[in-house]
């Protein structure tokens, strides 16, 4: 994936015709990140997660690096039909982090992208039981714990990664 960044300096620099191409492919790849739920139909307080739609899983995806990308895969596959579910041991294993920290890092720059790819500035994927996390204070890390993404969002990471039967192939 190649990915662009144009400011107000870079569009004032193209023609009016190419000015105006640019923003109606902006503007179709936005609309197509579009939920069918009102903002105020999702309870951010809530234990479910932002519910993605496919499209939007999809950017997600491809705006996260390899680690963040199999942080994600490994949630989706970890679900029982409504929630992503997979331990600290997996997520250190899959993501090659060496440090609890590090996978720390990575979620919220999950969270980061997550709001860029919704527009939701409260919106979060993961969520944990507070039962399922162990510290240790020897080692001053976590010895045990496990995320989990639940709801639509769950689904939609599912059908991006072409785990769902309804989509045969990964979507980027």
């Amino acid at each position: 994936m190649i990915a662009f960044l144009v400011d107000e300096t870079h569009l004032a620099r193209l023609s009016p015709a190419a000015r105006r191409e640019l923003l109606a492919i902006i503007g179709e790849e936005v609309a197509r990140l579009t939920t069918d739920f009102g903002d105020d139909e999702w309870n951010p307080d809530g234990r479910e997660s932002y519910p993605l739609t496919e499209a939007q899983a999809v950017m997600l995806i491809r705006g996260v690096g390899g680690p963040g990308v199999e942080v994600l895969r490994a949630i989706a596959r970890g679900c029982d039909g409504e929630v992503g579910r997979a331990d600290l041991d997996t997520l250190m294993r899959v993501s090659g982090f060496e440090t609890y920290q590090d996978l720390g890092r990575e979620i919220n720059e999950i969270t980061r992208l997550l709001r860029g790819a919704t527009g939701h500035q409260n919106a979060w994927l993961f969520n944990w039981y507070a039962k399922d996390w162990e510290w240790d204070e020897d080692s001053q890390t976590y010895r045990r714990g496990a995320y989990f993404v639940s709801g639509p969002a769950v689904r939609a990471l599912r059908r991006a990664f072409g785990i769902e039967k309804e989509s045969g192939a990964q979507n980027f």
